[in-house]
């Protein structure tokens, strides 16, 4: 780990010794490490370090708005750091990343969270935990691998992949407010039969042999 002194214009080493780390994020004077064999780790405005999070192989690791520290494992899982009530959490619902690693995470200006894997980019919001997903072999993105993320001097969210890059203008529809959806039930297929039903229709009465039920 290296700190530079803008002022003298001198780099240093510094003494902490946390094996690799993948990504360096700051706020307010505190640094937050996302390393492979030390975790999660803080450095303080005294220099002394701190670990939030044990035993996880951390790939990334973003701030929003200076205090919900985001990270992502190289295991697919996503953890928030509260700076202000010290307090840890992990995020499973509606993500979706059935452990592939996470190569990226980045905070756009709109405060939705974008979570990069392989494959495949999640936008987050937070605040209605709300999803969705950009494939890389969609026709409009058509890139083998992504690799990374950016982010512009308006807050635009660049992927950059394997054969170019990707910016996206803006993610505003998920900061709309969610609609309640009425599910219909239209067919329904017993051991292969395929029947369908009125819409109106609320009960599917079975009978004991009648199984592989698909709605």
């Amino acid at each position: 780990l290296f700190y530079y002194n803008f002022a003298i214009g001198k780099l240093t080493k510094s003494s902490i010794n946390v094996g690799v780390i993948n990504d360096i994020t700051t706020s307010n004077g505190l640094v937050f490490l996302a390393t492979e064999q030390s975790g999660l780790c803080m450095i303080d405005t005294t220099g002394s370090i701190h670990e939030i999070v044990m035993d996880k192989n951390f790939s990334s690791i973003a701030n929003a708005s200076n205090r919900f520290i985001w990270s992502g494992t190289e295991q697919g899982e996503v953890f928030i750091y509260d700076i202000l009530n010290n307090k840890t959490s992990q995020i499973k619902e509606l993500l979706g990343l059935n452990g592939d690693a996470i190569i990226d995470l980045e905070v756009d200006s709109s405060g939705l969270i974008w979570i990069l894997t392989n494959q495949k980019v999640i936008i987050y919001n937070p605040e209605q935990k709300t999803t969705n997903s950009y494939y890389s072999s969609e026709p409009d993105i058509s890139m083998n691998n992504f690799y990374s993320l950016g982010k512009d001097a308006k807050g635009q969210i660049i992927i950059g992949g394997m054969d170019g890059f990707r910016r996206f203008v803006s993610h505003s529809s998920l900061k709309n407010e969610s609609k309640t959806q009425h599910v219909k039930l239209t067919s329904y297929s017993i051991n292969g039969n395929h029947k369908l039903v009125g819409i109106e229709n609320s009960i599917l009465e079975l009978q004991p042999n009648e199984r592989n039920l698909v709605l």
